[in-house]
């Protein structure tokens, strides 16, 4: 089950524990976005009897909606979750990673009310892209992700300045030999900040010049 807990006066104190929603995916990680009709969860569900797709729903008003259709059946966790941000026009951005029926490696979509996009293929699947992250400010999107090519890790990114429409080629900006973590992009409208924490090299806080002029 998903348990969600909530303050209203930036971290002081918070409510109490509510269970929000009941069979899902046990081990992939849940991402969360404000929207303006109030907090957005996406989650791996499970439809049907294993098949493990993802949703989403307001926190406050439910209403589970099937994010993705690629219909991964598997009597296990992929530990692989997706990520989700909300733009200034109020569109929803997801990346996720599937090995479904239906399509399989890392995708990217934009959701505007009833529209959806049809998934972007991103990232490089023969080296093993995954763990994908997302953010938004304004009509700037950033998408991170790994990948590995057999002998060194590496922190990738693609940027879109059109609230998604269009994209920037994939660029890699940080490698590691080591144990990494997974790349997250961070925007505030002022600049775009790269975070990775390789195990060799220690934490990384890498700043993205060319899409600051752009938001």
């Amino acid at each position: 089950s998903i348990y969600t807990r909530q303050s209203s006066d930036n971290g002081a104190s918070f409510g109490t524990n509510h269970r929000f929603q009941q069979h899902l995916c046990e081990c992939c990680r849940i991402g969360l976005t404000w929207t303006r009709e109030g907090p957005v969860a996406l989650w791996r569900n499970i439809f049907g009897t294993n098949t493990r797709d993802f949703a989403i729903a307001n926190v406050d008003k439910g209403g589970l909606r099937r994010a993705t259709d690629d219909e991964w059946q598997i009597d296990a966790c992929p530990h692989n979750g997706g990520g989700i941000a909300t733009d200034g026009r109020g569109q929803l951005h997801l990346v996720w990673f599937t090995n479904g029926k239906t399509r399989q490696g890392l995708f990217y979509k934009r959701i505007d009310s009833g529209w959806e996009s049809q998934p972007l293929s991103i990232g490089n699947p023969a080296s093993q892209a995954n763990h994908a992250s997302v953010a938004a400010e304004g009509r700037t999107i950033l998408l991170t992700w790994r990948e590995f090519d057999g002998r060194s890790y590496s922190a990738q990114l693609m940027y879109s300045n059109d609230g998604g429409a269009s994209w920037s080629e994939p660029q890699g900006l940080m490698e590691s030999s080591g144990a990494t973590d997974y790349p997250v992009p961070l925007i505030d409208g002022k600049k775009v900040l790269i975070v990775w924490h390789p195990a060799t090299e220690g934490l990384r806080i890498l700043p993205f010049e060319r899409v600051v002029s752009a938001i």
